[in-house]
């Protein structure tokens, strides 16, 4: 990958990473502190407690009164808070970058991060189902760093990349003369890998980002396994919705390595019902997080 390219992403003053998401993936093995994470900052983010609250509403809890985090955490449960709280914060940090492409960005993040956190539930190798939901939201992360730092030439120049550069305000201007850098050949995976290490999040989840797309020369944690699977799932399954979705090979190595393949090396027949869980659970994640 290009050094120069990915200093000026990580430089990038714009992407400042929601401080929550690394609280609370510090302290996942210990239940008792997430708690105390999750109560903490709901009770100081009022903003916050309201958007989980109108979460609740929508997901049918409507008809109850929830007047504060512990009313919320009882009712809906810790569990599944921490999980609107990761997506929310990480769904609120893109929406921040408005760039041309930034819906089909998410939506493909979104997907992925619903695959990967169903996919753990029956994965071998102990992976925590809200590591691997953030592992999967951010493992195309550096092409919103590229979104913000250059949009038009890492679109190729399409011309709804447009839009995207003329949000960028002065910070633009003078530009238009200059040749537009092509950005088709860059490493995502491991631009991706060293935006999250900038942000200080878990060696675990860079390493998994930087090998999903090799999956068969990964170390021996399956968390990069598993973002390879939730990928090529995601895109054969098109639950992003995207209209030219590049389904690559999925790994057979990956899939041993994950549990996911049974006797006869076909898929394990318990499996079968997760494929129409994880899509509709995509749906009702594109509505609460879109």
């Amino acid at each position: 990958m290009n050094q120069y390219l990915g200093e000026r992403v990580i430089d990038n003053p714009l992407l400042v990473f929601p401080d929550i998401v690394s609280r609370i993936l510090a302290t996942l093995d210990d239940a008792e502190a997430s708690l105390g994470v999750l109560v903490d900052f709901l009770d100081n983010e009022p903003d916050v407690m309201s958007r989980m609250v109108l979460l609740a509403e929508q997901s049918g809890l409507k008809y109850f009164e929830i007047s504060n985090s512990g009313d919320l955490i009882s009712l809906v449960g810790a569990s599944r808070v921490r999980r609107w709280l990761l997506i929310d914060s990480i769904a609120a940090f893109a929406r921040g970058h408005r760039y041309a492409g930034w819906e089909d960005f998410w939506r493909h993040s979104l997907a992925t991060g619903v695959c990967g956190e169903e996919l753990a539930l029956y994965c071998t190798g102990g992976i925590l189902p809200e590591m691997a939901l953030v592992a999967s939201l951010l493992h195309d992360i550096g092409q919103l760093g590229l979104f913000s730092r250059h949009v038009s030439g890492y679109l190729g120049g399409r011309g709804d990349a447009r839009e995207g550069d003329a949000r960028e305000g002065d910070a633009r201007e003078g530009d238009a003369a200059r040749p537009e850098p092509d950005f088709s050949g860059v490493d995502r995976a491991a631009l991706s890998a060293l935006v999250c290490q900038s942000w200080g999040l878990p060696d675990r989840i860079c390493l998994a980002i930087r090998q999903q797309d090799a999956p068969d020369a990964a170390s021996d944690d399956p968390l990069g396994c598993l973002l390879h699977v939730a990928n090529v799932l995601t895109n054969a399954l098109d639950l992003d919705g995207g209209e030219e979705n590049r389904v690559t090979n999925l790994s057979s190595p990956a899939c041993e390595k994950l549990g996911l393949i049974g006797g006869g090396s076909g898929a394990r027949l318990d499996l079968m019902p997760v494929f129409g869980r994880i899509t509709a659970r995509v749906r009702h994640a594109n509505i609460l997080f879109l």
